[in-house]
């Protein structure tokens, strides 16, 4: 019996030391004897729903636990109060009676935080330390067994400069035995002056706008183990376009901002923007089958879904390509149309020259011009070189935008990027289960509907804006955002400008700002800009070749930012087999500290995978380019990392942490801030685990709270000093 309890505490510790985001509700079980605690009870179900209006937020939370042990035990329920939030209503009914709770202040809370971690000798529950508690005790647990808690509390609105802001601290891995069977976050946002840009970083929420007042929001998962909080971003305007600014300060009197510039549902009531689409369909011999059936159903529903006052052309091609016709949106067209696709099959080789000669060209009434390109190879006939291909179509195409699909992955990826890019485009890749309708169908669906084009955004004020990405914009469709990420150097006001076509007229909308101050939980900010950054420099080098200060730049914000990237991936794993004996611990681990030169080497020599990076065609040529686009996507989740492309492994995910926007490494001594790595050790302030002084951290440094969960050993930067925490 001894023996099985060990083992739970081990593996309870392991949980704890390799988490760090703030957890919601809880269940912890006294060991016999009270000589510790451990975790033994699992969270089949986590329900939440939110209630945000222009007072106040209200959380409702329903979760269950269940023990799965073989005993009856007790246990104590923990839920550390969002700091602002009060307690309204608690719900647990053991054997018919409804049991009591009490709340207690900061102080006795951190009292208790601290006597677990220093009877368990781990610090998971640092970061709670400096806010409220809501305490339970529970008994008795039955052996297989669930419990049932329903808790709520509400919180003032959180707006500040036209944006409001909400968090669930939600990140209950570091204390289930198990993932998450079930968890689902939904809420409703209500606003009398009007809601727009709905921001939900890192969670791939449902986002549906009932009206110009009402947001609703659905986020579900199974089998997971929550890691962050959940974050929840909006503005309230009733403007045509909605402009908005999160900031977050980076401590020398300037930081990073997101930008997010939206339309709101009265610009969709102005004239409609008409526009021209060109569809451009390989039938080579190599589309036979499902693969062009495919693509015919979806030509249909693309052809279906244009708007009255439209144009449209459809070029197919294979050994030569023949076009339509170029032609207003109606009943006669579109059946024509739909008779040429019908008679589409599958032979012969790929004329792409001939068939962007034919697709070329610009509106003449200054319409919008949207080219579609569909294709599963590279080209066979004509010219085949990709920058003769690329340069000839940019000196004839006009204004033209062009969204290529590759279908498969025999086709030459840095063709039809080069097209995309350089036309302010994009280029997307459907491969192996994807479907080719689902996928077309969602993104013309996006496209349908233009509301703003030839966009320009200026920044004016007494702040200095620089380091934008991406660097230049394009059009604005119905129910999109534009996300902007950029650096200030110092606090003030900030006007921003936002000009482009609506309808059949040039408009401007000017919104001023006061940026400096740092908006709740805006610590993921950084992250996102130095995301898009590193996009834009991996997308340069995809295209045009490495070059040492690019690779630099990348491994410099990787480190930095904890992101990983086909570099960083492989230093890390390099650094894993890195484990030296000194004495101060500081060479440890090299923590990427690898020069740009090495880096290359390293991707050319040892990573086969990688290699994907540098080439045109194949798997790994494709997948290299959905990570760029996964990077470039401002929305993406910024923390999970999921693929298996670059090497990426189970072990390089648990080898970086992100707390607070600040990357730590994992070495075989503990975890070493990004920042650090590569630069010499400024002044050294030692501090043991478990001393009077370190609990006084959180009381001088109140942030450092979820640093000091990460473990018991880790080195960080604070200011102009090197804090590390030793054992």
């Amino acid at each position: 019996m001894k023996r099985t309890i060990t083992i739970q505490v081990i593996a309870a510790v392991i949980i704890l030391i390799y988490s760090h985001a703030f957890a919601d509700g809880f269940i912890i079980v006294p060991k016999p004897g009270n000589t510790g605690y451990h975790y033994p009870l699992a969270v089949t179900r986590h329900d939440v729903k939110i209630d945000i209006n222009d007072r106040v937020c209200l959380t409702e939370i329903d979760q269950e636990f269940y023990n799965p042990g073989n005993s009856t035990i007790e246990g104590i329920y923990l839920f550390p109060v969002p700091r602002g939030a009060v307690i309204t209503h608690f719900s647990m009914l053991i054997n018919g009676i409804e049991k009591q709770a009490e709340t207690l202040d900061a102080e006795k809370a951190r009292g208790i935080y601290e006597k677990i971690v220093s009877q368990m000798r781990d610090p998971g529950l640092m970061e709670y330390a400096g806010q409220d508690l809501f305490r339970l005790k529970i008994y008795p647990i039955e052996p297989h067994s669930k419990k049932r808690i329903k808790i709520s509390y509400q919180e003032p609105t959180d707006y500040h400069d036209g944006y409001c802001s909400y968090i669930y601290p939600l990140g209950t891995e570091k204390f289930s035995s198990q993932p998450i069977e079930e968890i689902s976050i939904s809420a409703t946002i209500s606003s009398d002056n009007g809601i727009s840009n709905v921001l939900c970083p890192g969670f791939n929420a449902d986002i549906v706008r009932k009206n110009d007042s009402q947001i609703k929001l659905n986020y579900k998962a199974g089998n997971i183990r929550p890691d962050r909080d959940f974050r929840l971003y909006y503005s309230r305007t009733k403007e045509p376009v909605g402009i908005s600014i999160i900031a977050n300060p980076d401590g020398t009197g300037g930081g990073h901002f997101l930008l997010n510039i939206s339309p709101d549902d009265t610009l969709y009531g102005m004239a409609a923007i008409q526009k021209d689409v060109v569809f451009v369909v390989d039938t080579s011999g190599s589309m036979i089958g499902e693969k062009l059936d495919q693509v015919k159903l979806s030509l249909r529903k693309c052809v279906s879904a244009l708007r009255h006052g439209d144009h449209f052309q459809i070029v197919r091609f294979s050994t030569e390509a023949e076009s339509l016709f170029s032609g207003p949106v109606d009943k006669a067209n579109i059946q024509k149309s739909f008779k040429f696709i019908d008679n589409f099959n599958a032979a012969g080789g790929t004329n792409l020259e001939e068939a962007l000669k034919l697709a070329s060209g610009q509106s003449q009434s200054g319409r919008p011009r949207y080219i579609v390109l569909l294709t599963d190879g590279m080209p066979t006939i004509g010219e085949t070189d990709e920058s003769i291909l690329i340069n000839n179509f940019l000196s004839s195409s006009g204004k033209s935008r062009i969204f290529t699909f590759g279908l498969g992955t025999g086709l030459n990826t840095h063709l039809l990027e080069g097209l995309s890019s350089k036309t302010g485009g994009s280029a997307r890749y459907i491969t192996g289960g994807d479907s080719i309708e689902s996928v077309i169908d969602k993104f013309f669906k996006k496209i349908s509907l233009p509301v703003m084009t030839d966009i320009k955004v200026k920044f004016a004020g007494s702040s200095k804006i620089s380091d934008i990405e991406p660097s230049s914009f394009h059009d604005i469709f119905a129910g999109d955002m534009i996300p902007i990420y950029g650096k200030y150097d110092s606090a003030g006001k900030i006007t921003v400008a936002v000009e482009g076509v609506v309808g059949q007229s040039r408009k401007n909308f000017i919104s001023t700002f006061t940026i400096g101050y740092a908006d709740r939980g805006a610590d993921f900010v950084p992250r996102m800009w130095a995301r898009t950054r590193i996009a834009s420099l991996m997308e340069k080098i995809r295209l045009g070749g490495a070059d040492e200060n690019s690779t630099a730049e990348i491994i410099k914000l990787a480190r930095t930012y904890g992101i990983i990237t086909p570099y960083t991936s492989y230093l890390i794993l390099e650094d894993e087999n890195t484990k030296t004996a000194s004495s101060d611990g500081w060479n440890n681990h090299r923590t990427l500290s690898a020069a740009p030169s090495e880096a290359i080497d390293i991707m050319r020599k040892k990573s086969p995978i990688a290699q994907g990076l540098y080439s045109k065609q194949g798997d790994m040529s494709v997948s290299s380019a959905r990570e760029i686009d996964e990077l470039k996507d401002g929305y993406a989740d910024q923390y999970a990392v999921t693929s298996s492309s670059y090497g990426k492994s189970d072990e390089i995910i648990k080898s970086v942490k992100i707390v607070n926007g600040r990357a730590f490494y994992r070495s075989s001594w503990g975890w070493i801030e990004g920042v650090l790595a590569g630069e010499k050790p400024l002044t050294t302030k030692k501090i043991a685990f478990m001393t009077k002084e370190y609990f006084r951290l959180i009381e001088i440094h109140p942030w450092i709270a979820g640093v000091l969960s990460l473990g018991k050993n880790i080195r960080l930067r604070i200011e102009n000093q090197v804090l590390e925490i030793y054992e």
